[in-house]
């Protein structure tokens, strides 16, 4: 594909552990980077500590800085061989956007006003704009066990695949009391 770098954060969509994180550099790409900071795992010498020889991997090695956090590697390996091979990018990203409007349905539009954005340029994650305050309505349903978040005044909810048509009609429907109990 030609690509010369990607840097993914492993936590949130992948699911993997908090600060996990994959970083991908094509050769020439590599050999363009200046390295700022070094360690024993950056080195071919490896543990050799009184060897201070700049000799860096040429291959992603070269931005190991420590010790790898193998509990990560475990973990993503885990997501990857159990999820996220099994199904598709599309597949998922499909079935996001539609647990999207399934919840929309059930959302009450007297109370919210959900800000959309063209098919090709939705996400995972659906900003919503209460009539009450976004701050006592994250609160209140967190009590409830509904995780959402609050930016710039709009309620974010972010469901993934995983999740069912239940569990996204049951958050519309907490969202409607609450903001009515506000």
């Amino acid at each position: 594909y030609n690509v010369s770098a990607v840097a993914v954060s492993c936590w949130k969509w992948l699911m993997g552990p908090f600060g996990s994180g994959i970083l991908y550099a094509s050769e020439s790409f590599r050999d363009k980077i200046e390295l700022t900071m070094v360690g024993p795992s950056s080195m071919q010498q490896g543990i050799e500590y009184l060897d201070h020889t700049w000799n860096p991997h040429g291959d992603g090695r070269k931005f190991e800085y420590s010790t790898l956090s193998w509990e990560h590697i475990a973990a993503l390996n885990a997501l990857l061989d159990t999820v996220f091979l099994r199904y598709s990018m599309d597949d998922v990203l499909t079935e996001v956007l539609r647990l999207q409007d399934l919840f929309l349905q059930f959302l009450d539009p007297d109370l919210f006003r959900p800000l959309l954005f063209p098919e090709s340029n939705r996400s995972g994650i659906l900003a919503i704009l209460p009539q009450c305050n976004p701050g006592e309505l994250v609160e209140k349903l967190g009590n409830q066990g509904i995780v959402v978040t609050q930016s710039s005044g709009y309620i974010r909810i972010a469901p993934h695949f995983y999740l069912d048509d239940e569990d996204m009609k049951r958050a519309a429907e907490c969202l409607n009391v609450v903001a009515v109990r506000k």
